[in-house]
């Protein structure tokens, strides 16, 4: 890593840990999403025929066992969405309460994939050549003074954009540090000669976005709209865009599932959808193999034209962060399509070998010339029954409670839905407020604070109303002020939350101590892999006491930000030290990471006299 960002990341994250958030990012801050997306009714976002895992070879039972391990593993892989296609038909769909398969999801860098097709879209229109030169089509940007202009820039081509393999030094975290990302890019050094290493970075990718309006006239959504977007049947979706008002290209995209699963039906299918060329078999081709230069981790199987190569059966994936994947086999004519909270790669966990062996018990046959055909199995009603009862059963994991992974860290609690506990809970803080000492959180999960450039001063108040069959919190920020709904039967309450602009749709839902001291909350971002965790405990003294959590983990979020620039937990540990001696590192990481709050009673003075 080049030892200039390296000191900038860590001035960074220091800001981050201490608060700081004055001038971050330095140009400011502009709402990210728009207030609602078009939400199509739940009935009406489906496009792929349904059909049932025998007629597609697969049986009922193999598919309900890989559900049901999967939903029972569910705290390290944390699924929001499971929909399994074979034969371009929908054989299982599965939603873990409070998510919805109509509500358009963070894709993160699985958006990657979508502007690596605009690329090939272009190609196949002769408006763009993989071996083009990036300072051939940047003419304009190029910056005036040879001082800052890299030689080896002259040597970047398209392809070496497409393939990860560009060298650029100007990546995810420098896009916080400026504004002018094209401009960053073109002045940026090179860690190495483009084409000699691979090298995972998505301003590669935003770069390729800005090849699109370059050579189209148009921005990515517009081109895409009317190239891939409704041809494929997508109408609910939204890309942000950079300071300069370019997609960003490497991340920002939101779809539905089914939507995202059509672009891999589209890849599996050879470039046709419903019968129409969308895309040349030619791209596709070359677009699913390697071509990056020998890769040392965990993706060691490669990469191609912005997605990545899988360890068999012709498998490729579309990946994005916190868990978004599109997974296309080929062998077995399916694409698997997930959404995810977790921090986990394919490589951490076995999701992915769960994946194979659901396929490689199918029925297939090989013929002599090497061609599989698919054989169908004799339907089990009373099995494939069970397979929708389960999944229709589904929800997220209460992530709280006994019997858990240790995800709230040090506070244990007996948790259940009980009557009486929720009444003595209610009945405690009804119609009161309680003023929070100051905090480093927000009702907003920090990562998705991080990813908006949406930062918050801190939580300031907290007030209770019960009602017959709820108690409704009230959160306030500054001049914000958000409310949630927990169920006394410890159902999901749906609702929408903002935050200097930004509006989430959140799905939220308590469990309780018996003895009615402690409430946690489960507030799901359900347009976002993004969960809020909130423990509030009822203490002797007349105070609250407040927890703040969130899946995907701070820490976590943050070791795959180091991983994409390249810097160590370890080098960003002691660089951390080193550039604030006069504070206690680990002590700060903690209220940073799960930042706390107690919350004191406001007296209310309503006592009347007669004069």
């Amino acid at each position: 890593m080049d030892i200039t960002l390296q000191v900038r990341t860590i001035d960074l994250v220091s800001k981050f840990l201490k608060h700081d958030f004055d001038g971050l990012p330095h140009y400011g801050y502009t709402v990210q999403k728009p207030a609602f997306l078009h939400y199509l009714p739940e009935n009406a976002s489906t496009h792929f025929p349904r059909s049932t895992p025998e007629k597609e070879g697969l049986s009922s039972f193999a598919v309900k066992k890989f559900v049901d391990i999967l939903d029972k593993n569910n705290r390290s892989h944390g699924i929001h969405s499971l929909i399994i296609m074979k034969n371009s038909k929908v054989i299982s769909e599965n939603f873990w309460a409070p998510y919805k398969p109509n509500i358009p999801h963070m894709l993160y860098s699985l958006s990657k994939t979508f502007t690596g097709t605009a690329i090939g879209m272009l190609m196949d229109e002769g408006l763009l050549l993989l071996d083009e030169k990036i300072c051939d089509i940047f003419r304009d940007e190029l910056p005036r003074q040879s001082l800052f202009f890299s030689n080896d820039l002259k040597d970047m081509t398209v392809r070496h954009l497409l393939t990860m393999t560009s060298g650029s030094r100007f990546n995810e975290l420098g896009s916080v540090l400026d504004g002018d990302w094209i401009k960053m890019f073109l002045e940026s050094s090179l860690k190495f000669e483009p084409g000699e290493e691979f090298d995972y970075n998505s301003l590669n990718t935003y770069m390729l976005s800005a090849i699109v309006v370059k050579r189209s006239g148009m921005s990515l959504s517009e081109f895409l709209r009317i190239r891939l977007f409704e041809p494929l049947g997508i109408a609910s979706y939204t890309w942000e865009k950079c300071p300069k008002g370019i997609e960003k290209g490497g991340w920002g995209l939101s779809l539905t599932l089914e939507d995202a699963m059509k672009l891999g039906d589209l890849y599996l299918n050879k470039g046709v959808f419903d019968g129409k060329r969308i895309l040349s078999e030619k791209f596709i081709k070359t677009a699913t193999i390697n071509h990056a230069p020998e890769i040392k981790d965990e993706r060691k199987h490669g990469y191609g034209y912005q997605l990545w190569i899988g360890e068999k059966h012709g498998a490729y994936h579309f990946n994005g962060a916190f868990g978004q994947y599109v997974i296309v086999i080929p062998k077995f004519n399916a694409v698997i399509g997930i959404y995810s909270g977790n921090v986990n790669l394919f490589s951490q966990n076995d999701l992915l070998a769960e994946i194979y062996a659901l396929f490689e018990g199918s029925t297939m046959t090989a013929l002599p010339e090497g061609v599989f055909v698919e054989e169908s199995l004799k339907e089990n009603e009373k099995t494939h029954n069970e397979l929708l009862a389960l999944s229709n059963s589904l929800r997220v994991l209460d992530t709280f409670g006994t019997n858990r992974e240790n995800r709230l860290r040090s506070y244990e609690c007996e948790c259940s839905v009980s009557e009486e506990g929720f009444e003595i809970f209610a009945d405690s803080v009804n119609n009161k407020e309680y003023r929070l000492t100051k905090n480093t959180t927000s009702f907003f999960p920090l990562t998705l604070q991080a990813v908006h450039n949406n930062f918050s001063l801190g939580c300031d108040m907290v007030s209770f109303k019960k009602d017959a069959d709820s108690l409704s919190i009230s959160i306030y920020e500054h001049i914000e002020r958000n409310t949630l709904t927990v169920k006394a039967n410890g159902g999901f309450a749906y609702s929408c939350v903002a935050h200097k602009g930004e509006k989430q749709l959140v799905g939220t839902r308590g469990v309780w101590s018996d003895d009615g001291k402690t409430l946690f909350i489960l507030c799901s971002f359900i347009e976002t892999p993004d969960t809020r965790i909130i423990k509030i405990t009822l203490e002797d003294d007349g105070t609250i006491s407040m927890v703040f959590d969130e899946i995907p983990t701070v820490d976590g979020a943050l070791s795959i930000l180091l991983k994409l620039v390249g810097l160590s937990e370890r080098a960003l540990f002691k660089g951390l030290i080193q550039s604030n001696r006069d504070k206690d590192m680990p002590s700060v990481i903690r209220s940073f990471t799960i930042p706390t709050a107690v919350g004191i009673e406001i007296k209310n003075n309503t006592d009347t006299v007669d004069i």
